[in-house]
């Protein structure tokens, strides 16, 4: 384990990574937009191991740089895009192998949540460099999906960063609604749930399933959320109806837009589909289905763009205020999400609310 973490400390060093970056071309940096006007890009990517940090970088920067040349000022990467960087292990990147096989390699007493908690601080450290440089270059806001590493404690968490376009780290947020094999990982839920105040919006980060549930998109909305953002990894098959019960929904029930980037192809034994799309209430759409863009399909690699009016959501929202049960996520939700006493408005049941 330790010859392990020595060559994972050396393959991830910052100063060779940030000098590669440095190399590379940029575009002119552009002013942020007045608010009231955002451009988001949802990149739908295929989760493939890559064995070199310095690769891991070749391969953001190409997304970031096509996104972007879009005009696109948020963009969001698939949840769990760190995942890629299981490619540092030689059985991985090198030989083709997958986490089980890595596992039995590591000896009959290591379990999958060993090796995250071995590889989780070097990965995060290439994935924080990686995206904090990229965001500074091309003066864009990334949330850059999300990565399963370990806190202070030890305890492992399936973390989202978003970062802004100075390439500081504005805010993160662990997922709270683990799946079964999430679980058997041994990765811990989340703690609490925070809006992210940015230049371009007010902003609510949701990981994957955590948009499955009413409760996180209500609160953060209860907190002054207009953008929800949703990095997902989902294995196939793909269904509709996962993305209508999920943040289509919560766009409607919240009136904020939501923006949601997926996972696709293979990642070592799993087989990832999904729909990168951008929703907003359904007065914001021209269709009226709430759908403002979305990918053609559910197991490509595709960029999906979208402009935001933000003015005409304040707009929406002051003619018909969301109705939300506050005094019962006060009672019997703060165990769950935290942080809500003394962030939520003490209202009765039936009095609107209009988010800060």
């Amino acid at each position: 384990m330790n010859l392990r973490r020595l060559a994972l400390a050396w393959q991830s060093r910052p100063g060779p990574l940030i000098r590669h970056l440095e190399r590379k071309r940029y575009p002119r940096r552009h002013a942020l937009p007045e608010v009231g006007g955002v451009r988001v890009a949802a990149i739908q990517c295929r989760l493939t191991p890559i064995p070199t940090a310095t690769l891991f970088a070749d391969v953001m920067y190409a997304l970031v740089h096509s996104a972007a040349a879009t005009g696109a000022e948020l963009l969001v990467f698939p949840e769990e895009i760190a995942s890629t960087l299981l490619g540092l292990f030689p059985e991985i990147g090198r030989d083709g192998g997958t986490l089980e096989d890595l596992v039995a390699e590591l000896g009959p007493r290591t379990q999958a949540a060993d090796v995250y908690r071995l590889l989780g601080p070097w990965a995060l450290r290439v994935y924080l460099e990686t995206f904090s440089s990229l965001a500074r270059h091309f003066r864009v806001q990334i949330c850059a999906g999300s990565i399963i590493a370990p806190d202070r404690e030890g305890r492992l968490h399936d973390v989202a960063y978003l970062f802004g376009d100075d390439g500081s780290v504005l805010g993160a947020q662990a997922k709270f609604h683990l799946t079964a094999e999430e679980r058997r990982w041994g990765v811990t839920a989340g703690r609490a749930l925070n809006v992210i105040p940015t230049p371009l919006a007010r902003v609510g980060l949701l990981v994957s399933t955590d948009a499955l549930r009413f409760e996180p998109a209500r609160i953060l909305t209860l907190q002054g959320a207009e953008v929800l953002l949703v990095p997902q990894s989902t294995p196939a098959p793909y269904s509709v109806w996962r993305d209508v019960e999920g943040l289509w929904a919560r766009a409607q029930e919240c009136a904020v837009y939501g923006v949601t980037s997926a996972a696709v192809g293979p990642m070592l034994s799993l087989e990832l589909e999904g729909r990168s799309a951008v929703y907003a209430p359904l007065d914001l759409t021209l269709s009226g289905d709430g759908r403002l863009a979305e990918a053609g399909s559910v197991d490509t690699e595709e960029i999906v763009v979208a402009d935001l009016d933000l003015f005409a959501l304040r707009e929406l929202r002051r003619r018909e205020p969301p109705r939300f049960n506050v005094d019962l996520y006060q009672r019997e939700l703060g165990d769950l999400y935290g942080g809500l006493r003394g962030v939520l408005p003490l209202v009765s049941r039936t009095e609107p609310v209009t988010p800060p």
